[in-house]
Parts: structure tokens; sequence; C-alpha cells
């Protein structure tokens, strides 16, 4: 930072005198001549004029003298300020990976809750597409340019990765069901109430809890029709639905997902398990987060 000399010199412009200057300083005159000296040395000018009265303020020294208490008023600011930062945590930016059906929402709102308390977290938001490409782009991501996503992880492909998942507790497996059908009407619905009614499903081997729900269907319910999707659901799954008056297996957290169809709870047994996922081998701070707000959005969801 700034050359301490300069804390001697402006004493000797003050004080006229270079033994006042250092009883004021609390060190010997001749230490004092011998820093004005060297300083004036590597200035390559003089910045007093030596009298039998005392020393006075060359040209070029008033000149230095003006500038010098601003050069240690913005040194000691930016002392003071680096000592700040350098108490201040490490801050570890979290990139949550967000979509319509896979919305990042549950653990922001449990994150502002907390984040007052944690300053050392910061969250980006990477909003993606619900298509299949962009679904598989992001698992495949988890760890490197992403570190959590929120969603359904009762699935066969996330069996085959190095994912780890914080369980936010099943959601109920729900049928949604056109606004224009006759059975938008209901409040809830009974398998009685699907026979003759097309249901869309996953298709087979995506998700097994599905899996058993078709197997069901099939043995035990052979007046409903299967309807099956080409991949996990997007939003053209649920237009598909609305536009050809399907019934369609939903989540009872995607109840207003769509304007044209209305989600209503079954009497079945059917829930998937739901929650954060997240790489195995993800820094610690990363899985810090994801317990923390995890947790707290148990606490407030279990109660």
């Amino acid at each position: 930072m700034y050359n301490q000399v300069l804390d001697t010199f402006i004493a000797v412009a003050r004080e006229g005198s270079f033994s006042k200057a250092a009883s004021s300083l609390f060190i010997s005159p001749v230490s004092v001549m011998k820093q004005i000296n060297h300083f004036e040395a590597e200035l390559g000018f003089k910045v007093f004029e030596r009298t039998p009265r005392g020393v006075t303020l060359t040209p070029a020294g008033r000149s230095l003298l003006a500038a010098s208490q601003q050069i240690i008023d913005e040194s000691r600011t930016a002392v003071t300020k680096a000592k700040s930062l350098s108490k201040q945590p490490q801050t570890t930016t979290i990139r949550i990976a967000t979509s319509l059906l896979r919305s990042a929402q549950p653990i922001m709102e449990a994150w502002e809750q907390i984040s007052s308390e944690n300053p050392q977290y910061t969250i980006q938001v990477m909003p993606f597409n619900d298509d299949a490409s962009s679904l598989r782009r992001v698992t495949n991501q988890l760890g490197k340019t992403v570190d959590l996503s929120v969603g359904p992880t009762n699935a066969n492909y996330l069996m085959n990765n190095d994912i780890s998942f914080f369980n936010l507790g099943d959601r109920q497996c729900n049928v949604m069901v056109p606004k224009k059908n006759q059975l938008a009407r209901k409040q809830r619905l009974t398998w009685t109430d699907l026979d003759g009614q097309a249901l869309l499903l996953l298709r087979p081997h995506l998700s097994p809890k599905i899996d058993e729900l078709r197997e069901e269907i099939k043995s035990q319910h052979h007046r409903i029709q299967i309807i099956n999707t080409d991949h996990f659901y997007d939003m053209a799954a649920f237009n598909l639905a609305a536009n050809h008056n399907y019934l369609m297996e939903t989540l009872d957290i995607w109840n207003d997902i769509h304007p044209s169809m209305v989600s209503l709870p079954m009497d079945w047994d059917y829930s998937i398990s739901y929650g954060i996922l997240y790489s195995s081998s993800a820094d610690e701070r990363v899985k810090e987060f994801i317990s923390m707000v995890g947790q707290q959005y148990l606490k407030v969801n279990q109660k």
C-alpha cells in the first residue's frame, strides 16, 4: 500500500522542523532526516528547503503534500474493504434447473424462508423445456453445469445414472379430465367412472409405478382404453389429452397445469416419489444446501 514515509513527510511539513516532527512521531530527529533524505533521493527532487530556522516546502513538495493525504485515505479505505471481504464466508452459487412440469418453486419457497441466515449461498435458476431431449440433457449435466432439479424420481432412466435423491414426499396420482368431458363435474373418480374412457399413461418401462398401474388396468379394468405417450409428460401430452378427450394420469402437484383440464382425485392407491435430484458426486457444499433446503421444505409441508 502507500509508503509510510508519507506520514513522516506530512509531519515535517506540518511542524516545519525535523525535530518537532520527530517528537510528534515518537522517533529520533536523525531517523526523520534519514527518511526524508532517502525519500527525496527516490523521487529525484527536493521536497524541502533546509534553513537555519527550519524547513519549508519546495513547489514540488507543496504539490506532493496536496496529494499525499488523498493517497493515504484511499489506501486505508482499500485495506478496510479488503479486510471486510476477507471475513465474509465463501459464496457458493447453486444452479437449479427448472421447467413447467419440473418446477423448482417448492424448494425456492423453502429457500426464501432461510436465505437471510445463509449468505454463503446464491441461486442461479436455469430454465429448460420438458421435452425428452431437454430432460435428458439436464439429467446428464447434474454435477457439471447443473447442481440440482426437482421432480418425480420414480423413473427407470434415473436408476442407470450417478444420481441421488432427497425425498420431498410422495405425490398422489390423480386423473386429469378435459373440461368438456362429463366427468369433469365430479369431485372424485372411481374405477367405474373410467369405464369406456381412454386414459393417457406414460409408455411402458419409463416408470415402475405407472407400469404397475397399467398392469392392473389390463388385468382388472378391461373397458378402459390405454393410450401411451411417446416419452415423459410435456405440454404436448396435456394438449393431446385435452384435444382428444383423453383422461390422463397426472400428479396432484400439476393440478393447474392446463387451463382446459381439471385434476380429480381417484379411488386408487398410486403415488409417485418426488424430490430433489442431484449428482452422487456433487460438491459437499451443494449437498449441504440440498439437505438444508430439503429439511426446510419438509418442516413446512409435513405439519
